[in-house]
């Protein structure tokens, strides 16, 4: 069974999968809440050349 996500605003309810959900919240500027089984389970540290990157494209 893939995975799917559920979003909530007051009594809409969006049903989509994890990576469009993820999409649409960077995109709304809204926050993403994920399970702490979901994160210890699946989370991946970046690498730090990877945080570098995103920090000077935060600067910028």
């Amino acid at each position: 069974m893939p995975a799917s996500s559920s979003m909530w605003q007051g009594d809409n309810e969006v049903d989509a999968r994890p990576s469009d959900a993820i999409a649409l919240a960077v995109r709304a500027k809204v926050p993403v809440f994920v399970s702490d089984h979901v994160m210890e389970r699946h989370s991946i540290e970046p690498e730090e050349d990877v945080e570098r990157t995103i920090a000077r494209q935060r600067t910028r």
